[in-house]
């Protein structure tokens, strides 16, 4: 679906062609500086029908924190989850040709929770029921259980007092981030825009028991890389 010349008033039609096509629509750097440096880049699109967006790109490029879009985004992205819209979120390499000599390697990666076999079409399903998350390195697990009902990521489980666990691993990626010197040292809940909860990652699975309200909640993994920086997954 080409929509490089859809007027911002009527993105909606775009949208509802990408998913009658099968696709999954998501917006790309919503906070990069846009005219007069970089036209195009902001969003400035005005939707009316969130429904028919799937995802947002909270972080874009090879490292989530050299820009200030990246910074921006995520509240950005939080607002519309306030707006009661329930998004899938992504970090992009922003590829607009092939890498250079002396490129900055790739950090960021987004997992999907793909339900059976990988495919086109269960990434796509994951997507749409906001089963990623992004990260500079290390994977995570999250559950929220209450009573009989355990829910995972993208899932919806009735207000109340909840255990949420977190389970922090590791992948092959590792040799791309650990040069780096990341490491978790806290976990983060974040509760409908506000910190909920945060308890030190001493490397086992925590368990933080939490209220939940109608809403949404995140985790939020916390730790330093080897110049001191914080870096959120």
């Amino acid at each position: 679906v080409d929509w490089r010349f859809v007027p911002p008033d009527t993105i909606d039609g775009a949208l509802e062609e990408i998913r009658g096509a099968g696709g999954a629509a998501g917006i790309a750097h919503p906070c990069e500086v846009g005219a007069p440096l970089m036209c195009g880049c902001n969003w400035e699109f005005r939707v009316t029908r969130w429904d028919l967006v799937d995802y947002v790109e909270v972080w874009s490029g090879d490292d989530p924190w050299a820009r200030a879009k990246n910074t921006l985004a995520l509240p950005w992205y939080d607002a519309l989850l306030n707006g009661g819209h329930h998004l899938a979120l992504s970090a992009g390499r922003d590829w607009h040709g092939p890498d250079q000599p002396g490129d900055t390697p790739l950090l960021t990666a987004t997992y999907l929770g793909v339900e059976g076999e990988l495919s086109p079409e269960t990434a796509l399903a994951a997507i749409r029921a906001g089963r990623t998350f992004v990260t500079l390195g290390p994977t995570m697990e999250l559950t929220a259980r209450r009573g009989g009902e355990c829910r995972s990521l993208g899932e919806s489980v009735a207000p109340g007092e909840a255990e949420i666990r977190v389970a922090v691993g590791e992948t092959d990626r590792r040799a791309l981030w650990e040069p780096h010197g990341v490491r978790v040292r806290s976990i983060r809940l974040v509760h409908n825009g506000k910190t909920a909860a945060e308890a030190p990652y001493a490397g086992e699975p925590a368990v933080i028991p939490l209220r939940l309200e109608s809403g949404w909640l995140r985790a939020e993994l916390l730790g330093s890389d080897r110049d001191g920086g914080r870096t959120d997954t």
